[in-house]
């Protein structure tokens, strides 16, 4: 029982974080982000399509790759494995999948403009780095209840702003839940161009370790999107 809840709780971890830290919308408020990364977020939200697109989610131990159409009915369907060949790992990610994918996750996203105590890291000729403070109206979903216990740092381009890359890490060791302990939580968001000129998230790397219920995990997932495309 014990390590079937660990399985869970990994599985679920992995693709909470990294969904939520890819999009979603917040509620209004003052926001504490700088100006260009505003203008950001406003060309994004502006630009935004709802496209159809392939999810490749890949870890250790399994592998499922499916195409979200915001037009069908349901909205994800498998490409690899057939849904008919998905083992009780795969039917799982694919379950999670279903209830957390809503659209493409936009890498200027509403949800950056809720972050705070932003603060310039570095800057170079193209691109202006800022660290900040990811908190619970940037985090939508399940990973909101600890967003005080991460750290995050966003990379911008100057020339028509845009988020080219989102870094989001634990600084130290919690324990969200009793008998839950994370030691360590590193989530890395490389984004790319879609085909209206806007970044969105298209690779999502992410590192987890701790313990839960008395048993130790280690894990490392991947999420890659791609093949995006306006609905028919």
């Amino acid at each position: 029982m014990a390590e079937r809840r660990v399985m869970k709780l990994r599985r679920l971890a992995a693709i909470i974080i990294v969904l939520t830290l890819a999009g979603g919308a917040s509620a209004a408020q003052t926001s504490p982000a700088p100006a260009d990364l505003l203008a950001a977020i406003a060309a994004s939200q502006s630009a935004k399509i709802d496209y159809a697109f392939d999810v490749d989610f890949t870890t250790a131990k399994t592998a499922i790759r499916v195409h979200f159409d915001p037009k069908a009915t349901p909205r994800i369907h498998t490409l690899e494995p057939s849904a008919s060949q998905l083992n009780s790992d795969q039917r799982s990610v694919l379950n999670a999948l279903q209830s957390q994918i809503e659209g493409i996750g936009w890498c200027a996203g509403e949800h950056l403009g809720q972050i705070a105590d932003v603060h310039l890291e570095r800057q170079d000729r193209d691109t202006v780095s800022y660290s900040f403070q990811p908190t619970r109206q940037s985090t939508p979903g399940q990973g909101a209840q600890y967003a005080n216990r991460l750290r995050g740092e966003l990379t911008l381009t100057k020339t028509n702003p845009d988020v080219t890359a989102i870094h989001i890490y634990t600084p130290a060791a919690f324990d969200p839940l009793p008998l839950v302990h994370i030691a360590n939580l590193d989530i890395a968001v490389t984004c790319a161009v879609a085909p209206n000129g806007r970044r969105y998230g298209a690779r999502s790397d992410s590192r987890s370790s701790g313990s839960a219920f008395g048993l130790a995990f280690d894990e490392h997932n991947v999420e890659n999107v791609a093949n995006l495309s306006a609905p028919q």
